[in-house]
């Protein structure tokens, strides 16, 4: 589809050297090699994959804990500075989550006016979760707003009601605080349709995009909650 004219163009693909010779059937030692370059491949991609370094991130990666980098485009100056790659038309915001028992992540915002957007959990080898049988990603279609428009999704090990913890009571308990004073400090129960689901991991990566953005793209809020149910 060219997004230009909003048509469908057709390509056909022909063969400009018809005498091409089909390659032969690789021999034992031709497919151990190439069996060795996809072991390589995976171990590179996995097990012997270094720890990211922060300073050659792109600015909307957030390596703050539970925090989402502002939104922008690839094609944005300072995106692709240190060699990466990436589609030049879309707007990309991520950072890790990290979630500890019976704790979820609250995520907040608006979807701006684009062609499309969603929202997918990696491991920190960027594979994404279990699609096949889990709730790993969400897009714009799939989410089901709140009253003004906005969307609001819970990152959890399980769909549940949640309750947030209000920071400025939290921070004038005393020492030792009851169980009493504790739960005073939580805000009123909540829940949402919009669950993502963590698979129970204690981490991973949390990735946004958005195609061919027509506006200003609000960046995801993000506070920790606590489970309820």
């Amino acid at each position: 589809m060219d997004p230009q004219i909003e048509r469908s163009i057709r390509l056909s693909i022909s063969s400009l050297d018809e005498d091409a010779n089909i390659e032969s059937t690789p021999n034992d030692a031709e497919m151990a090699r190439r069996l060795q370059l996809v072991a390589k491949f995976v171990r590179a991609h996995s097990t012997e994959r270094p720890r990211q370094d922060p300073t050659k991130a792109p600015p909307w990666f957030s390596f703050v804990p539970n925090r989402i980098g502002e939104p922008t485009l690839w094609s944005n100056k300072g995106n692709n500075d240190d060699g990466g790659m990436g589609a030049v038309d879309i707007a990309y915001g991520a950072g890790f989550f990290r979630l500890g028992q019976d704790e979820g992540l609250e995520i907040t915002g608006r979807i701006p006016k684009c062609k499309f957007a969603n929202v997918v959990l990696w491991n920190r080898f960027l594979q994404t979760l279990d699609y096949r049988s889990r709730n790993v990603s969400l897009n714009r279609k799939q989410m089901i707003p709140d009253s003004d428009g906005t969307y609001r999704i819970l990152l959890s090990a399980r769909p549940s009601s949640y309750v947030a913890l209000n920071e400025t009571c939290d921070s004038q308990l005393t020492d030792a605080p009851s169980n009493e004073e504790k739960m005073a400090c939580y805000l009123e129960r909540q829940s949402t349709p919009n669950w993502l689901d963590s698979e129970g991991r204690g981490g991973g990566i949390i990735f946004w995009r958005f195609v061919l953005p027509e506006e200003e793209i609000q960046k995801p809020e993000t506070r920790l909650v606590r489970l309820v149910s």
